[in-house]
């Protein structure tokens, strides 16, 4: 189920590769197959949910319930006619599920096919956008028509969540004895400055900075300091050069789109629309703090257009469609898995994957929508399928104990 699962989460970026090729929804495809797979598995008896409801895992499945059941009490008062329907239906059927599975069912064979998957993916993706640059250079992402390249955002976050969770992994495993015989920090160094690169020139705002804060804050609790100095001061010299550089030089260099990154001001267009949603959304929410307006009403009250629209900020969308409770359920529910992945951080799998969930969290405060959020929750289960799995190995190893003791009592009488 790992490889299936793979292919669901980075199912945006491989249809945008290979759309020529795929005459089907790549997503729902792969979601009805995994779906088979679980309950192929059940019947046969292979699988069987994990005992949730104790200590952390209770309060966790507490807070989704409540929150799904918040969402859709919400549909009841919508204020949206039609586009209500479309987002509920996302929601219940698509993007819970993606948290819900590999909670409820994965083990540690199925994280680590999910590994071995997305290493695989991500080799081919950047293949792919290799021969692209040697084809089209720098501005490939500038004639996406053209290139096939996804939107820029979704390059972005794709590079930003599997390099994350690759370093991770190194991190965890440098003092393994293999590793050992390589300079682990120095290509940990090598691989995130070049991801860092390729996203600088996608032009990713968001992606680049969450991505640069959470292998930052990585670097920090594993006390890498001679990774922190050179990868501060590349990113530094790389803002240097750009900003030295005025517009010709940049279109000449086609960078131009990358120069975006820089312009972080109140005047930029971007910058200047998120807040004037965030600030929208806000006099909305006082209006109606506890209910809120219903599921999928944010573009109906502010444009009058019964379609796709979101504040640029998943919990002012939360708290403006679906209220106050569903808000604190949801802060609560992310509160809790963060929690138990601390209490766990020993195992390399948990480190690697808390922190592509500390990327998440920063993204969704400043772009995408809780119909977008399938990636983030489908990483949130696994995070906590992978916290459920040292509790499993320490009681296998408190059990052999105690047997080797009592084998050792008997031998002594």
């Amino acid at each position: 189920m790992g490889y299936l699962y793979v292919l669901f989460v980075n199912s945006g970026i491989i249809k945008s590769l290979f759309q020529s090729y795929l005459v089907f929804d790549l997503t729902m495809a792969t979601f009805i197959f995994i779906l088979i797979a679980l309950i192929f598995g059940i019947l046969i008896g292979r699988r069987k949910p994990r005992n949730i409801f104790k200590g952390d895992f209770l309060v966790i499945i507490g807070a989704f319930s409540l929150f799904t059941i918040s969402i859709i009490v919400s549909a009841l008062y919508t204020e949206s006619p039609l586009y209500w329907k479309e987002k509920l239906y996302r929601i219940i059927f698509l993007t819970l599920p993606s948290f819900l599975i590999p909670f409820l069912f994965f083990k540690i064979h199925d994280i680590k096919n999910f590994i071995v998957g997305s290493v695989f993916v991500y080799v081919v993706a950047i293949s792919d956008l290799f021969y692209l640059l040697s084809k089209y250079g720098i501005n490939a992402f500038n004639i996406r028509q053209e290139t096939g390249l996804p939107n820029y955002l979704t390059w972005g976050g794709f590079i930003s969540y599997n390099s994350l969770l690759f370093i991770g992994l190194l991190l965890g495993r440098k003092r393994n004895k293999v590793f050992k015989l390589f300079n682990v920090e120095l290509i940990i160094l090598l691989f995130a400055l070049s991801n860092l690169f390729m996203v600088f020139i996608a032009g990713a705002r968001g992606p680049f900075i969450f991505f640069l804060f959470a292998f930052i804050g990585m670097l920090l609790i594993n006390k890498c300091w001679k990774i922190i100095i050179p990868v501060t001061l590349c990113v530094l010299l790389l803002i240097a050069i750009c900003t030295s550089l005025d517009y010709s030089s940049t279109s000449l260099l086609s960078i131009g789109r990358s120069t975006r990154l820089l312009n972080l001001s109140i005047t930029s267009t971007s910058v200047e629309k998120r807040i004037e949603y965030f600030k929208e959304s806000w006099v909305l929410i006082k209006e109606r703090p506890v209910l809120g307006y219903g599921i999928g009403s944010f573009s109906y009250i502010v444009s009058g257009d019964d379609q796709r629209g979101y504040p640029h900020n998943i919990f002012l969308e939360i708290w403006l469609e679906n209220g106050i409770i569903a808000m604190i359920v949801f802060l609560i529910f992310l509160f809790s898995i963060m929690y138990l992945a601390l209490k766990r951080s020993k195992s390399p799998f948990v480190s690697s994957f808390f922190w592509v969930n500390i990327y998440f969290i920063f993204s969704f405060m400043k772009s995408s929508s809780l119909t977008d959020a399938r990636v983030f929750l489908a990483f949130a289960g696994i995070l906590v399928a992978t916290s459920y799995g040292p509790k499993i190995e320490s009681k296998i190893t408190r059990h052999r104990v105690k047997q080797v003791e009592r084998q050792d009592y008997q031998r002594d009488i």
